[in-house]
């Protein structure tokens, strides 16, 4: 009985988090048209989703940190209208400089939704049912990356405009604000603490320094421009800055301050080994935000039309994930994880390497999920 009452919550955190996933991937079918529109280079149009994907990194542990201290029901409201906000703000910008704080005012609500959401479900669900209601979560998020694309393209080809893609999220957002203010309970006391102020600032500055030194990297240059003090020297001061934020923590362990990121999961080797996959794996997920460019550019598709070509991503990354928790149930977690790791060096090795044509995309798209 206890699980009934909160199905329909559920419902609407899933809306959310899949609202927020959806626009680092819808963003990818419009990056041509958008970059026309503020008349900009597709070096500088990257911006669109590199400031999104900073503002999410650094936004989701705050906002967990936040929802400790006030509720989670609250900051999660906070975060679905900064989000709409947002939304609001990047449709209606009149220049790039506008558009870059707005997608980055956005991306600050998006951050929180998935955390929060999914500290909703382990507080609101039994143990056994825990699996399955996180495991939707993720595939919500897994499956609005890939589908962004999609709906991005129909969006544009109906509307003919890139605008659509954001003003969409406003009447969405309304609509889970409104719902949750009414139905989502509190599943978290409110903790006092002091926030560990110091080492997110840290943790932003250093993030930011590396996805400049990054955004630096030129294509036509990599080996010299790696080595400039642009790449290299940012990418240091990078280095020092989560140094610095380390120390921090391990200071924090004799204080009263709540620690952004507690020493003492630095130094269990499980933790490590997690946060490297994660950053694997979210390499991953950013390279197939590309992938509209690419069919733009090998394969010759209009940018109206590239979005759709992320059909198969969709429909496999479906099929992988089902096929994915049915192996872990049967052979274990590192058996799937090698398997998955195998066939995505395959998918993405033939998209770099042997990808000419339509047929041979398909293919090596397939097994990318």
């Amino acid at each position: 009985m206890k699980e009934k009452k909160y199905d329909i919550v559920v419902v609407f955190l899933l809306i959310g988090v899949f609202m927020a996933a959806l626009d680092n991937g819808i963003i990818s079918a419009a990056l041509t048209t958008i970059n026309q529109s503020f008349e900009i280079t597709a070096q500088m149009g990257s911006w669109g989703i590199t400031i999104y994907t900073l503002g999410m990194a650094i936004s989701t542990p705050i906002a967990g940190k936040l929802a400790d201290m006030f509720g989670r029901k609250k900051v999660f409201i906070v975060e679905v209208i900064l989000f709409g906000l947002g939304s609001l703000l990047v449709a209606l910008s009149p220049n790039y400089t506008f558009f870059i704080i707005a997608r980055l005012i956005q991306s600050f609500g998006g951050g929180g939704l998935f955390v929060i959401a999914s500290s909703h479900i382990i507080s609101a669900y039994k143990k056994e049912k825990q699996g399955s209601m996180l495991g939707g979560l993720g595939a919500m998020n897994g499956i609005a990356s890939v589908l962004g694309p999609n709906i991005g393209s129909l969006l544009i080809n109906v509307s003919g405009t890139w605008h659509w893609l954001f003003l969409i999220n406003v009447p969405v957002a309304i609509m889970i604000v409104i719902f949750m203010m009414i139905k989502m309970p509190e599943t978290q006391e409110k903790v006092r603490t002091k926030i560990d102020k110091y080492a997110i600032m840290l943790f932003s500055f250093s993030t930011l320094l590396m996805m400049f030194a990054i955004n630096n990297i030129q294509t036509g240059n990599i080996t010299g421009s790696i080595f400039s003090l642009s790449v290299i020297g940012l990418i240091i001061l990078a280095i020092i800055g989560y140094a610095i934020m380390i120390l921090i923590e391990y200071k924090n362990e004799s204080s009263d301050v709540d620690s952004f990121l507690p020493y003492f999961l630095l130094r269990k080797p499980a933790f490590s080994i997690t946060l490297i996959m994660g950053v694997l794996s979210g390499m991953l997920i950013g390279a197939i935000i590309f992938i509209p460019s690419f069919v733009e550019n090998v394969l010759h598709v209009s940018a109206a039309n590239s979005g759709y070509w992320m059909t198969p991503l969709a429909l496999a990354s479906g099929v992988g994930a089902s096929m994915g928790g049915k192996i872990v149930d049967k052979k274990g977690a590192i058996f799937a994880l090698v398997v998955a790791s195998i066939v995505s060096i395959i998918g993405y090795g033939g998209l770099a390497l042997f990808t000419y044509e339509a047929v041979a995309f398909l293919y090596f798209q397939l097994l990318q999920d």
